[in-house]
């Protein structure tokens, strides 16, 4: 049992490899399952509210441009979650599905190089 959370920025790094990772087998399969788009939209979500409460408890002790890095980070994680909670709300056809994957595996990549960037900078 976790008895310790995890830094935000590791949290949202662990959960934008996670979108890759999904995203990339519905691409594959050409489905998106909206259990697992539920799940991802759920964590996305989370891991971008995490962000916006680290960015604004440390935006005093943090450097600015770290804060922006998080802020990008975080407004593809909210991204994420949106596009995510439409395939898990809205029925659509395996060539949308695809479509809607490729661009959240885009967009965590995206994620994860911001978090990655933020991860060295911040030592963690």
């Amino acid at each position: 049992m976790q008895t310790e959370r995890t830094h935000p920025v590791l949290h949202a790094l662990t959960v934008a490899r996670a979108c890759v990772e999904l995203a990339q087998e519905a691409m594959i399969a050409d489905s998106f399952p909206k259990a697992v788009a539920a799940t991802l939209s759920a964590a996305a979500n989370d891991a971008a509210a995490r962000l916006s409460q680290f960015r604004t408890t440390y935006s005093d002790i943090v450097s600015s441009e770290l804060m922006s890095i998080a802020f990008r980070a975080q407004t593809d994680l909210a991204a994420i979650s949106a596009l995510a909670g439409l395939v898990a709300t809205y029925k659509s056809a395996p060539r949308n599905a695809s479509y809607i994957a490729k661009k959240i595996r885009n967009t965590a990549a995206d994620a994860i190089d911001y978090l990655a960037y933020a991860e060295v900078a911040m030592d963690l």
